[in-house]
């Protein structure tokens, strides 16, 4: 419940149940995240039906994997909670993610788009889409990922500095410096910002503002 005690409930253990489970009390016998993921285990295998509560419980704990730096367990907690609910739009996106980390490009495109289908107004997925099409060299998609998540959210830092990033590599340079410029007033100590203009800048051989640039970042 709300006060962090262990919740029981008649029947089959609920979501809350999982999520108050006091999982760190032992982690002086052994790591907490490995008692709590055997017991989650255990639940799933007593609880094999499609079940969004169940799903989102796999999510949260795969959210916590992330936190604790083990994404090979976030990732079975978000494909396990995919199978307990395909709509859930957090876990393709969150897989996506974490696939991209372990540069797994095909695989993170098809959880972005399996989200997108969901919510296609995510940007979000929007961005985990345009960082695969570019692990996998179709920069030109990947750009236009990148603008589709600009689309819905102006203001949307991750895609703005990375279709920078993409129409730099392309020479289209108009693009990538109005890109950046607005990451730049959107952020204004965004160091990596400050280098991808840099490097705009650069290529308009500006060495002078160039240089200037990459002493900001």
């Amino acid at each position: 419940g709300k006060d962090g005690k262990l919740v029981t409930r008649q029947g089959r253990h609920s979501a809350t149940d999982l999520l108050c489970w006091p999982w760190r009390a032992r982690a002086g016998i052994e790591s907490g995240t490995t008692i709590f993921f055997r017991w989650l285990r255990k639940f799933s295998r007593s609880n094999p039906s499609a079940d969004p509560a169940q799903a989102e419980a796999h999510y949260q704990f795969g959210r916590e994997m992330i936190e604790q730096a083990e994404p090979a367990r976030a990732v079975t907690c978000f494909r396990r909670a995919i199978e307990l609910d395909p709509a859930h739009r957090d876990a393709h996106i969150d897989l996506a993610s974490t696939m991209l980390g372990f540069g797994n490009a095909e695989a993170a495109e098809a959880s972005a788009r399996a989200a997108l289908a969901l919510d296609a107004r995510s940007t979000a997925a929007w961005v985990n889409l345009g960082a695969a099409l570019e692990g996998r060299g179709r920069f030109a998609e990947a750009a236009d990922a990148y603008r589709a998540a600009i689309a819905v959210d102006p203001d949307c830092i991750p895609a703005l500095a990375n279709l920078a990033a993409v129409c730099l590599r392309q020479d289209a340079l108009d693009e990538a410096e109005r890109s950046i410029e607005r990451v730049l007033r959107l952020s204004p100590g965004y160091a990596e910002a400050h280098l991808r203009r840099g490097n705009i800048l650069l290529e308009r051989r500006l060495a002078a503002r160039a240089a200037e640039s990459f002493r900001e970042a």
